[in-house]
């Protein structure tokens, strides 16, 4: 971790684990990743003209929420390392 990472850390480490978990992972990886996801899936399905919308929205549905518990997973995993290498970077 560099000087320049490390002040960043400081920063981001200062507004606290829940807001960076919330922004970081859940709404910048797991609503995002959702958003492709259900628009890539929303075009495939309208370019092949199968639309089916109940089982288009089960589908939906379902790949939000592992999207959202994925986005919280990952802010829980890079917030664990970053607090990892800070802690046990050399000054």
């Amino acid at each position: 971790m560099t000087t320049s990472e490390r002040q960043a850390w400081e920063a981001i480490r200062a507004k606290g684990r829940a807001r960076y978990i919330w922004r970081d992972g859940v709404l910048r990886r797991g609503v995002l990743g959702g958003a492709i996801f259900v628009l890539w899936r929303i075009l495939v399905d309208l370019s092949r003209h199968s639309l089916d919308k109940s089982e288009g929205f089960v589908i939906i549905f379902m790949f939000s929420a592992v999207a959202l518990l994925g986005g919280l997973l990952s802010g829980l995993r890079t917030w664990a390392q970053h607090e990892h290498d800070y802690k046990n970077i050399e000054l």
